[in-house]
């Protein structure tokens, strides 16, 4: 080290923020030089803040900033006029070394993750860049140690400085020629009339907008997803704090201009282009209303120019009270709703007027950015913003709640939280066909094909099949009443403690009569879970989604598709994918002897034991028979033949055709040839059709085409992954006489599975401890998946089993009009007779044979001894013996 060269430390980069929970200010202490995600908490509620320094943005403001206050001194200096403030270094920000001390002064248990804050970076950056002075002070500084004017630091912040000077000069000359041209293109169009015609019109278009429409493969309609008239509601609806409330929010001087404020439009400008983004807004409610007629959200120019001759359009034509009414009915407050009336049944079940102050806040909080502050998806980062707007409104006279009655109305809104991020308000309207017409719509919506703000008046074709799906819904609710009259929820036993002790406590409270929390436990006993049903059909050959139940119903507080969403083990559903595997690499034929006898893997702790559902074990049995009898030990002996690579391959041509969804979700062990990898209905009724499609994978399909804004898109065309799965790979997985071969075989596992429909080909599974009851399979024009179980995997149905519960339910749905797969003899097959106790070719006199399919070249060898007149022991060595250990 050079002598007398001085280190230098990190400065604090003060600058003010308001904390987005207590929105109180505080200086966050952050090393600008990592160019990364940084925290900080607020030293007065302990909320952790996050901000988005990745690309440098707050870095180089502060930076800008301090270039600025040093030109501004020295240009004073220059002019003999006396300093007003401290001295600033003039060593740059990046010359800084990484040291700093942490603000914080206490600490609180409540934190959140960084990211998921990011926004907050914006207000800092804005706060970092505003006229207040950036405090910066070095360890240099302090002790008076200075480096020379002529290092390489001193020349090169002057060189910054000089640069920073100039930039904000031209962002200043740039600025002021936008804000005239932009004042000047409003002043041109104040001066322009406006017609009162044009109002008329927009009006009657909004008026003649309609929901958007669902409809099936035949064109019927399944459902109407938007607004109805039950959503519309007058202003007398609202008490008078809630519409004061809602203009304090949104336009604090809407009786006082003519639909537009030009004075807060050109202090936007000015700030969004000093930001260099958009920073603020300043949209009136008439302003507003027109974009909602003319739908369109982008934030440019040309959409605010169209938007402020609308408004002042419709002041013309229309009074305050009756523009107030019309936004109040038609603004888009998230998840579907597209009025106050059905956000407020939406989120808590509540007409308008019986809404607490939180509750109603909470909505109109909503307004900016349904997204970024719905109370599903961000909880906490929409009760930031309604500490802000109550602080405000308390200030203001218009909300009379105490801080204490404050915090205890967040109640309802934190519960919201708890709720599924997908759910929405359709839950309300027409039932039939809401799983498949709300997943059509928000696909649609994340394909920017419809816009969720908006109605669309779009016509959505899918290819469910209206009868198919008013029977499946019917009969998943019908056998879920017969399912949980005949069956209780069961808890695992390291649970069931736990909860029968809560509820002992909580029955104790009730006997004493205390209306208290006892323990912090809530006085409500926890409910019994119910059980839950999914169920899934599609055509083999196309993939066409033909029917769609996610659960009991769909409504407001069950919307989880569990046919898309949802993964289980799948049981003894998965063994026919291992069998096809071993058939199709020639290492077993229906007629291979596999042992069914007790298999130990380990030794002590680690001892690995499994059995069979029954607990017995029926010895060595033909391949056919092991799969119809549904007995595991020798499905794991199979998987064990075809080792962790064939076992991969499986499940990366069936189930996982990405690398990734391979890496993240499948994990190889003995245990996955008796189904203990989770899957979806929709990936089990998919992989299933390869056997009802000659060895094909299909993409699975759903919409169709879509009508709207007088253009047709042929979704079907430009949208192969509509269910979230990846794409299947033109490789044929199955040959012809390989998928025969298997047909053959699931016919045998059909007859079993107790669906009553003759020639039905599948396989019923269920997963440890009767957690998960499957059933998979069907003809040759539908397959269909379902599944019962518990939302909560920590319950049970003893007792049960997929043939008592899946099965049923598959076979009432299948019965009628169903068509068979029949069996077709391929090219590569031959037909022999076999003794099922040998697993040889039947003798003359063998009183056991039967007909038997193999592929050409994979047949038993030899000849079983019935009949031969061979030692009794030589017979019984035969007939004991499995082809493979």
């Amino acid at each position: 080290m050079v002598q007398g060269a001085t280190t230098r430390t990190e400065p604090r980069q003060a600058f003010e923020h308001a904390c987005r929970r207590c929105a109180r200010n505080f200086s966050p202490a952050l090393d600008l030089r990592q160019f990364a995600v940084l925290t900080s908490a607020c030293p007065h509620c302990g909320f952790n803040h996050g901000y988005d320094n990745r690309e440098g943005k707050i870095y180089f403001l502060v930076a800008e900033k301090i270039g600025r206050r040093q030109s501004e001194k020295s240009a004073e200096a220059e002019a003999g006029l006396p300093e007003q403030h401290a001295p600033v270094s003039a060593a740059p920000v990046e010359e800084y070394t990484e040291q700093y001390e942490s603000p914080l002064t206490e600490t609180h248990e409540e934190t959140e993750q960084p990211q998921e804050h990011y926004a907050v970076a914006d207000d800092a950056a804005e706060h970092a860049a505003d006229d207040e002075p950036v405090t910066i002070e070095t360890e240099a500084e302090k002790r008076g140690t200075l480096p020379s004017r002529f290092s390489v630091a001193a020349i090169a912040a002057t060189m910054q400085n000089f640069a920073a000077t100039l930039n904000y000069r031209r962002a200043a000359v740039i600025a002021a020629i936008v804000s005239v041209v932009f004042a000047g293109t409003i002043g041109i169009m104040q001066a322009i009339p406006v017609s009162s015609e044009e109002a008329r019109q927009a009006l009657a278009s909004l008026k003649a907008r309609e929901a958007d429409i669902v409809l099936d493969r035949n064109g019927h309609e399944l459902n109407r997803l938007g607004v109805t008239q039950s959503d519309k509601t007058p202003l007398t609806a609202f008490h008078k704090w809630q519409l004061d409330a809602l203009l304090y929010a949104e336009d604090r001087k809407f009786y006082e201009h003519h639909g537009v404020q030009y004075t807060a439009i050109l202090r936007a400008v000015l700030n969004n282009f000093l930001n260099l983004r958009y920073a603020q807004g300043a949209s009136t409610i008439t302003q507003q209303l027109a974009r909602i007629i003319l739908q369109n959200r982008k934030k440019s120019v040309f959409r605010k120019l169209s938007e402020i001759r609308l408004a002042r359009a419709l002041e013309i034509v229309l009074p305050k009270q009756k523009i107030l009414e019309l936004y109040i009915n038609n603004v888009y407050l998230g998840h579907g709703n597209y009025s106050f009336a059905s956000a407020a049944r939406f989120y808590y079940g509540k007409e308008i007027k019986d809404l607490t102050a939180n509750e109603y806040l909470s909505i109109v909080a909503l307004i900016p950015s349904p997204e970024k502050y719905s109370p599903l998806k961000n909880n906490r980062r929409l009760q930031a913003r309604m500490q802000v707007l109550f602080e405000g409104m308390r200030t203001a006279g218009i909300v009379n709640v105490s801080n204490e009655g404050w915090q205890r109305g967040m109640e309802s809104v934190t519960e919201q939280a708890g709720r599924f991020a997908s759910e929405t308000a359709f839950g309300e309207k027409t039932r039939l066909g809401l799983w498949p017409a709300q997943y059509s719509r928000d696909y649609l919506i994340q394909r920017k094909i419809l816009r969720a703000e908006n109605q669309n008046s779009a016509r959505v074709h899918t290819t469910i099949d209206g009868e198919l799906q008013q029977r499946a819904e019917e009969l998943v609710q019908k056998h879920l009443r017969q399912a949980r009259k005949n069956f209780r929820a069961t808890l695992k036993s390291s649970d069931s403690k736990e909860i029968r002790l809560r509820n002992r406590i909580r029955q104790a409270a009730y006997d004493s009569g205390l209306l208290l929390d006892v323990a912090g436990l809530s006085l409500a006993r926890e409910a019994e879970p119910q059980i839950q049903a999914a169920l899934i059909a599609m055509a083999p050959r196309s993939g066409e989604i033909l029917a769609m139940v996610g659960g009991e119903s769909f409504e407001t507080m069950n919307q989880l598709n569990r046919t898309i969403q949802m993964r289980r083990q799948t049981g003894s559903a998965i063994k026919p994918f291992i069998y096809a595997k071993a058939l199709s690499q020639h290492l077993i034929h229906p007629a291979t002897l596999i042992d069914d006898t007790p298999y130990v893997v380990g030794s002590g702790a680690n001892v690995w034991a499994p059995e069979n559902i029954n607990g017995g074990f029926e010895g060595p049995m033909p391949a056919r028979d092991a799969l119809a009898k549904s007995r595991n030990i020798p499905a794991i002996r199979v998987g064990r033949l075809l080792g962790r690579d064939s076992v991969t391959e499986l499940f990366s041509e069936f189930f996982f055709q990405s690398e990734r969804a391979l890496e993240e979700r499948f994990s190889y062990d003995e245990t996955v040839a008796i189904g203990t990898i989770s899957l979806s209905p929709l990936e089990m009724a998919r992989a299933f059709s390869v056997f009802a499609n000659n060895g094909f994978l299909n993409d699975p399909i759903l919409v169709t085409r879509v009508e709207a804004q007088e253009k047709i898109i042929d979704v079907r065309k430009t949208h192969t992954d509509q269910l979230g799965l990846t794409a299947a790979g033109k490789e044929r997985i199955l040959s012809a006489a390989e998928t025969q071969l298997a047909i053959s075989m699931l016919k045998s596992s059909g007859r079993n599975a107790g669906t009553g429909v003759p020639g039905i080909i599948g396989k019923t599974g269920t997963s440890s401890d009767s957690r998960d009851l499957w059933f998979i399979g069907g003809g040759k024009n539908i397959i269909v998946a379902v599944w019962f179980g518990f939302d909560d995997m920590r319950y049970s149905i003893p007792g049960a089993t997929g043939s008592a519960l899946a099965s049923k339910l598959a076979g009432d749905l299948l019965r009628s009009d169903f068509e068979p797969l029949e069996f077709k003899m391929q090219p590569g097959m031959v037909r022999m007779r076999v003794c099922p106790l040998s697993g040889r070719m039947a003798s003359e006199s063998c009183p056991h044979a039967r007909s038997e399919v193999f592929l050409s070249g994979v047949t038993p060898e030899g000849e079983c001894l019935h009949g031969s007149g061979g030692a009794e022991g030589d017979f019984m060595a035969v007939m004991g013996e499995s082809q493979f250990h």
